[in-house]
């Protein structure tokens, strides 16, 4: 990389300096580490949704995600199916600033997943009771 140091200014008193503000995205829901990501080069949806390393594998429905983007018609939320989008039958969209990628969980996989932690606590207190 090549510095020009010729296009440094010197900062005095009472000078401002704007730094313009990060264009950002957001990953929230059931990702394994949420938050807000910049956006320093064109990102698509499962860049995204690595960036926030991943989906948690059993909570996260990989096929009922949604994205969320601001429009001046108003928020639009955009299906987003990780599944087809990795198998190429789906587009893997462009991320836009303010756009919020929902990691979501069904109701569906959140009461299989219950069900599977009761059993198998159920399964291992047994276990241990016959232990003795």
């Amino acid at each position: 990389m090549v510095v020009n140091l010729n296009l440094n200014i010197l900062v005095g008193d009472a000078d401002v300096v704007h730094v313009p503000e990060a264009r950002r995205f957001q990953v929230i829901g059931f990702a394994r580490d949420p938050g807000r990501f910049s956006l320093k080069k064109p990102t698509t949806v499962l860049e995204g949704i690595a960036m926030a390393r991943g989906m948690m594998e059993e909570e996260a429905s990989k096929r009922k995600c949604v994205l969320k983007r601001k429009t001046e018609q108003g928020d639009v939320f955009i299906p987003i199916n990780v599944v087809a989008i990795a198998k190429g039958k789906a587009p893997n969209l462009y991320l836009e600033p303010d756009d919020i990628i929902i990691v979501r969980q069904t109701l569906l996989r959140r009461t299989l997943l219950y069900a599977y932690n009761f059993v198998r606590g159920v399964v291992s207190f047994g276990l241990r009771v016959d232990d003795f």
